[in-house]
């Protein structure tokens, strides 16, 4: 997996080349994102190719997920090559490494036989060349799982990078705190690219994703019961999950407000413009509707968290266009109903009389 590509102001790019990888940070984050998915994809074919597609005591042959598994080799093989192009940091996290002979060095020291070993489709080679030893095919499908220390070395150099980061700003320990305690309780040490994950997916599994994460969140919130279950659905696409540590400000009094908040669990604090404490909202709990229906859209009240807070954020358009439209709809129907049952006990009482 290639190595991340540090861009830290005032730090020293040492011996630039032109074929090194410098200006394209977006694009080496992005393609890590995608070599992670394809290790893991790599390790799972494997795993699923030697324990379940077994051929014994029959001779040994090519299936369908020997060419799924090629494709993955090829692009691991790509990856490699990529790492002899990307620039590394030194001790100090300050300086940039981007030239080649030192690079290739580096690589070549630990982490290229590993990648290499466990990216060549031996597997495969030895099904085309009519190899038939049980025992190489096992150790053949066996490597990929080295990549397992690649994943380990990814989550060691996130932490590197927050450490120097929060270093070069000179965060109090307080805030170093804070934001170490938010990535553990966020990703539960077992960090992730979600955005990746689902795009891979179906529209229909991540609907289904979706209704299954939110489904305990949605029998809490008061607003959104008796919904339909398509609107439901389509509501749940739109939601987007925000998380606050103890004290954290989520909205001030006297801003824009742009967005309807539900609590998925925790507990937040409301106060008034002076400063009063007025309420606490806990689990299936929303606010900031108020300020939807203000003429100047301002917030009236501040909100800052108690503990630890999984919120759920509306936007206004998508909470217009289906939560307050279909509140205006029942409350409609309410007075219609209304209306006719007072007709009906009017005329009851009339035919009485």
């Amino acid at each position: 997996m290639s190595n991340c590509i540090f861009s830290l102001k005032g730090g020293n790019i040492i011996h630039p080349s032109r074929s090194t990888l410098l200006h394209h940070q977006n694009r080496i984050l992005y393609w890590n994102s995608i070599t992670t998915t394809i290790n893991i994809l790599h390790m799972c074919c494997s795993t699923f190719r030697l324990c379940y597609i077994i051929d014994y005591p029959n001779p040994l042959r090519l299936h369908n997920i020997d060419f799924v598994m090629l494709c993955l080799h090829l692009i691991s093989l790509l990856d490699v090559a990529t790492c002899f192009n990307t620039g590394f940091p030194q001790d100090s996290l300050t300086n940039v490494v981007l030239e080649r002979r030192q690079i290739a060095c580096r690589y070549l020291r630990f982490w290229f036989w590993i990648d290499f070993v466990s990216s060549v489709p031996m597997s495969f080679m030895m099904l085309m060349s009519g190899q038939q030893n049980y025992r190489w095919h096992l150790l053949a499908h066996l490597l990929p799982l080295l990549r397992i220390l690649r994943l380990r070395s990814t989550i060691n150099n996130f932490h590197a990078t927050l450490k120097a980061y929060m270093q070069q700003k000179q965060f109090p320990r307080p805030l170093k705190n804070r934001v170490k305690t938010f990535y553990k309780y966020k990703y539960q040490k077992a960090y992730y690219k979600e955005e990746a994950v689902l795009d891979c997916l179906s529209d229909q599994l991540r609907h289904e994703i979706v209704m299954h994460t939110c489904n305990k969140f949605i029998q809490k919130v008061k607003l959104l019961k008796g919904l339909p279950a398509n609107m439901m659905g389509e509501l749940m696409s739109y939601l987007k999950p925000e998380q606050y540590l103890a004290n954290d400000l989520i909205v001030r009094a006297g801003d824009i407000g742009d967005c309807v908040y539900f609590i998925a669990y925790g507990t937040v604090a409301v106060y008034t413009l002076k400063g009063a404490e007025v309420a606490h909202l806990e689990d299936g709990d929303h606010f900031g509707t108020v300020a939807l229906l203000m003429k100047d859209s301002k917030r009236i009240a501040t909100v800052v968290a108690v503990e630890i807070t999984h919120l759920y954020r509306l936007d206004t358009i998508h909470f217009r266009e289906r939560v307050e439209t279909l509140a205006s709809k029942r409350m409609h129907e309410t007075v219609v109903l209304d209306e006719e049952f007072r007709r009906k006990q009017e005329r009851v009482f009339s035919e009485s009389t």
